[in-house]
């Protein structure tokens, strides 16, 4: 039910000048829930995520190899610098 109403919030935005600019000043998916529910809208996090992952475009497979390996490195790093029992390990 929730997806309907942002498919409605987004068709609203599109058409309305004063609610985009409004929807524009929101920095974070929580703001922008917040914003959605006080106008009116049921929308959830899952919902924004959905329509993240539909419309993002597919990266090349090179790129996802790159973005793999890049990451693999960075948490590697991480585990080398971060001490022993340190309140990272123990969340």
């Amino acid at each position: 039910m929730s997806w309907s109403e942002l498919e409605r919030l987004v068709e609203d935005a599109e058409t309305d000048a004063v609610m985009r600019r409004a929807l524009r000043h929101c920095r974070s998916r929580r703001e922008l829930l917040l914003a959605a529910r006080r106008l009116g809208y049921a929308i959830t996090n899952a919902d924004l995520q959905q329509a993240w992952t539909l419309e993002r475009p597919a990266e090349p497979k090179g790129c996802q190899q790159a973005r793999a390996s890049t990451n693999q490195s960075v948490k590697a790093t991480r585990n080398r610098a971060t001490p022993s029992g340190s309140l990272r390990e123990a969340c």
